[in-house]
């Protein structure tokens, strides 16, 4: 995004920006706090949201966004503020259909599980139950075909990392921690499974550009694995991100 003069980026960690090649493939990834907002930026200023959905309207970018499929109808179900008013943003400009979410962690788990695990920390659960209500869903989906890709779509290197690399690894992870019960390690691996439905959006053989708006630790994530890293530029110390 260009301005006149430089202008703050609000409630905003990072930018990280990816050309993918091949095919060619411009992605802006901007990493959030959830639940903190910072927004004592100098003037001029700029919401993350109204940043994003620029974005996408001059570039017809799709839009990234860590929430599950039905919270695009009820916003009340998205925790965070700015990916939130992000969503409401897109909306108002008609450009539903921008809009991919990539967080299906309640595909394979209740909100209910999903609740206690990152609100309470599994406190009181034993090792057998977080193996029963953790760990096994991970691999009966898995077995259903979970993380199968439409090869169409990818390119055959693209295809041999996510089948001989990354999936590998989750099943690693997860039959790691079916062992300890670390629950620090199993927010981990979930957290990778949804960034495999991400980079399943991420990875795909085409030119167009995208924007991702997603808590910094998927988004910490993402830059040890996505290639093609352009920039980053990483808030500090109160000194917000010029943009």
């Amino acid at each position: 995004m260009e301005f006149s003069e430089p202008s703050s980026l609000l409630n905003t960690l990072s930018i990280r920006e990816y050309h993918i090649t091949p095919p060619g493939k411009h992605v802006q990834v901007l990493g959030e706090w959830h639940d903190i907002r910072f927004e004592s930026c100098p003037l001029p200023h700029i919401r993350l949201a109204d940043y994003v959905t620029d974005f996408a309207v001059r570039t017809g970018a799709n839009v990234l966004l860590e929430i599950t499929p039905p919270d695009v109808d009820d916003l009340r179900n998205i925790h965070s503020f700015n990916i939130r008013e992000t969503v409401h943003n897109l909306l108002q400009h008609g450009l539903r259909d921008r809009i991919i979410p990539f967080d299906y962690r309640p595909w394979f788990l209740p909100h209910e599980r999903i609740h206690r695990l990152y609100a309470e920390n599994l406190r009181g659960v034993t090792l057998q139950k977080i193996q029963q209500e953790y760990i096994e869903p991970f691999f009966v989906k898995a077995r259903e075909g979970a993380f199968n890709l439409n090869p169409e779509l990818y390119t055959q290197k693209t295809l041999e990392y996510l089948y001989e690399q990354y999936i590998p690894q989750m099943d690693v992870d997860f039959r790691q921690v079916a062992q300890t019960g670390n629950v620090h390690e199993l927010k981990n691996a979930w957290a990778k499974v949804t960034d495999f439905y991400l980079l399943r959006e991420v990875l795909q053989n085409n030119r167009n550009p995208l924007i991702i708006l997603v808590g910094e630790s998927h988004a910490q994530h993402l830059a040890t694995v996505l290639p093609g890293l352009v920039s980053e530029r990483l808030y500090s110390d109160g000194d917000c991100i010029q943009v």
